[in-house]
């Protein structure tokens, strides 16, 4: 019975050598869970702290401190901002934008075809109306959106393992 303890054991540990952790670059809030993650391989949109244009490319590596972009070291704390667009999940207020969106064409175009052809009325001004509110909140929606990471006081960059 023994062997078999010493067998499934060593098995165990032969099996666990490959589980190699991976470094991620984690945003986040002080003391909060990572709320966005870049890996290797990801292409990221940055902004350095003074420069006027947002740098683009392949995170080739992550060290302490340090992300490689285009053989190019780049310490984190001259990052001012990230796009995050890449990396933004499904979200309610998205998901409402389409839905606003859509309505602000469709609700005005079925009230006019209905009112014109079925009925034979004239362009009824208040489904415009309606239409055009339904767009300006899309656009307010689509606007409140976070676009882009500031790092700073509110979010933190840091390298994490997996």
């Amino acid at each position: 019975m023994n062997w078999k303890n010493v067998l499934l054991t060593g098995i165990i540990l032969i099996l666990s050598f490959p589980a190699i952790s991976q470094n991620r670059l984690i945003i986040a809030k002080k003391g909060m869970p990572p709320k966005y993650s870049f890996w290797p391989g990801d292409e990221i949109r940055l902004k350095l702290i003074g420069d006027s244009y947002w740098s683009t490319g392949t995170i080739e590596a992550l060290g302490d401190g340090y992300v490689k972009l285009h053989d190019t070291k780049i310490a984190l704390a001259e990052i001012e901002k990230i796009d995050i667009r890449s990396k933004r999940k499904s979200t309610l207020v998205s998901t409402v934008t389409a839905i606003v969106a859509i309505g602000a064409v469709g609700f005005p175009a079925v009230d006019t075809l209905n009112g014109v052809i079925v009925n034979g009325e004239s362009v009824d001004t208040k489904s415009l109306k309606i239409g055009a509110y339904l767009a300006a909140g899309a656009l307010t929606l689509y606007f409140l959106q976070r676009k882009n990471v500031k790092i700073g006081k509110k979010f933190k960059l840091r390298v994490g393992e997996i």
